[in-house]
């Protein structure tokens, strides 16, 4: 069995203080410093297809106890964000950061429609140019839909902006 114990684990609720890989190795043992802690299987964090190419007894928790990382077989870091695996064992995170998820929707939805209106463009020009439906800036506009990446440069090159223009929320 892998066993490694945070460094500091600090005043952060959610810092990992621990992090063990059971000897039947199909997930992970990780402890909180809030007190929560479980067992998170493999299957459960959908990382089944990577374990084969991880160092499993490479285990060790991030300099700021806000991941796990792992050695691979081809020399690089793989890491598990904390919080990810937290979501899976405590119900209060798991809806912390569904709210956050939720403010960012909204908050990129703001973004798109106030870029839109200050270039005088419909929905529906806008979409022509992004090369999409007028029905999905639409959903973007209101919250209701997550854009992958392709999608943002798409409407961020129609709209004459970056991706980073619309991500960032500092104001001017």
């Amino acid at each position: 069995m892998s066993d490694n114990k945070g460094r500091n684990s600090g005043i952060d609720p959610d810092s990992i203080t621990n992090v063990r890989i059971p000897t039947r190795m199909d997930g992970l043992w990780i402890e909180f410093a809030d007190g929560v802690s479980g067992f998170v299987t493999w299957r459960d964090l959908n990382l089944e297809k990577y374990v084969n190419s991880l160092i499993l007894d490479s285990v060790r928790i991030d300099d700021h106890g806000s991941s796990i990382e792992f050695d691979s077989m081809n020399g690089e870091v793989f890491d598990i964000d904390g919080l990810a695996i937290k979501t899976y064992l405590d119900e209060d995170a798991a809806n912390r950061v569904a709210t956050w998820i939720q403010r960012s929707d909204l908050a990129l939805a703001r973004r798109v429609r106030a870029a839109r209106l200050k270039t005088g463009l419909t929905q529906r020009d806008l979409g022509e140019r992004a090369g999409m439906d007028q029905a999905v800036i639409s959903k973007l506009e209101r919250g209701f839909h997550r854009p992958r990446i392709d999608t943002l440069r798409r409407i961020a090159d129609a709209l004459g902006l970056t991706v980073t223009d619309l991500l960032d929320s500092s104001p001017g």
